[in-house]
């Protein structure tokens, strides 16, 4: 026999009301989205999407879009996200586009043929202004990572100017001189912030910073091992490294031990975000952390928020703060 809502009601002692409102991602009261939810659990309840869809004018379903199913932090992203909107009545399709507009234009135009109820980026490369159908129903849009340069949505970045700071810093104070750093995409805001968390603690040392120690490219692994390659057969080497991004660090801990160099002896290197690549090395991996729940968290809370109408129309721009992590590579 198939669990109802009423059902639910009579084991938690809601109001039917307030089952539906969270059902359909509307605000509840945390203390009543705990009762209803381990019901749900516990009578193994199954929302019929379709036909709530029809009552409502409502798909139920949330598009993400990702850049990369290879980058472990927005996989990491994107698997707690599908949870939490699971947990409100959501189904989620799932797209990696590359970093190509083109692409990500393709899967949007899918998603709006779906009637998805809204759209997340990991990050954004596309206006959605471009788009009449979801400028037509206001299809509420939220980008990670990236500030958006043309388009109107909420978004969610990461500070990842005060660990760069402080790992550069701690570098320089254990005596080393010539830092390497791989560095994203020239001209991206998240490539800015290391960017810059790199220069003001040369500053504050008072070194000048050398050109040809920082390499610009992809965030990928054959970008940051290419790259991390080609600084380890200079003649005068660095004697630390830093990659911006957990896919360049995959990469330049390849061409590490390439070389056959000794971690931390010849070259000090601190990594980014990849927790379990740092704990899996020997010597384990200093890296800086990205909060990875809380920035799932609060993008599945502020998009419900603007699905339930409640959240004003007005765009927000929230940052979290990453950490650096000691390991014993510096």
């Amino acid at each position: 026999m198939a669990i109802t809502i009423k059902d639910i009601a009579v084991q938690t002692g809601l109001a039917i009301s307030t089952i539906s409102k969270y059902l359909n991602g509307g605000n509840v009261l945390p203390e009543n989205r705990e009762k209803i939810q381990k019901v749900i659990d516990e009578l193994g309840f199954n929302a019929n999407v379709f036909a709530r869809g029809l009552k409502t004018n409502k798909s139920h379903l949330i598009g993400l879009v990702m850049d990369s199913l290879e980058d472990a932090t927005q996989a990491r992203i994107v698997s707690l996200m599908e949870e939490g909107f699971r947990r409100h009545g959501y189904a989620c399709l799932i797209s990696d586009a590359g970093a190509d507009p083109l692409s990500q234009k393709s899967v949007v135009e899918f998603f709006l043929a779906q009637n998805v109820d809204g759209i997340v980026f990991l990050p954004m490369m596309v206006n959605m202004n471009d788009f009449e159908g979801y400028i037509e129903k206001e299809i509420p849009v939220l980008a990670l990572f990236d500030k958006p340069s043309e388009a109107e949505c909420d978004f969610i970045t990461l500070d990842d100017y005060v660990p760069v700071f402080s790992s550069v810093r701690h570098l320089l104070n254990g005596g080393r001189r010539r830092i390497a750093l791989l560095a994203g995409p020239e001209g991206d805001s998240a490539t800015e912030q290391v960017l810059r968390g790199y220069q003001e603690a040369l500053k504050n040392a008072r070194l000048p910073l050398e050109p040809a120690l920082v390499s610009y490219g992809e965030r990928t692994t054959e970008s940051g091992y290419e790259r991390a390659m080609r600084l380890l057969d200079r003649d005068v080497l660095p004697d630390a490294l830093l990659a911006g991004d957990n896919r360049m660090t995959v990469g330049a801990m390849m061409a590490v031990m390439r070389k056959g160099m000794s971690v931390p002896g010849e070259l000090a290197v601190i990594g980014f975000d990849n927790v379990l690549l740092s704990q899996s090395l020997s010597p384990r991996l200093s890296v800086i952390v990205h909060p990875t729940e809380k920035m799932a968290a609060l993008a599945v809370q502020t998009l419900l928020d603007k699905l339930s109408s409640s959240a004003s129309r007005y765009c927000q721009s929230l940052r979290l703060p990453s950490e650096f992590m000691m390991g014993e590579s510096i």
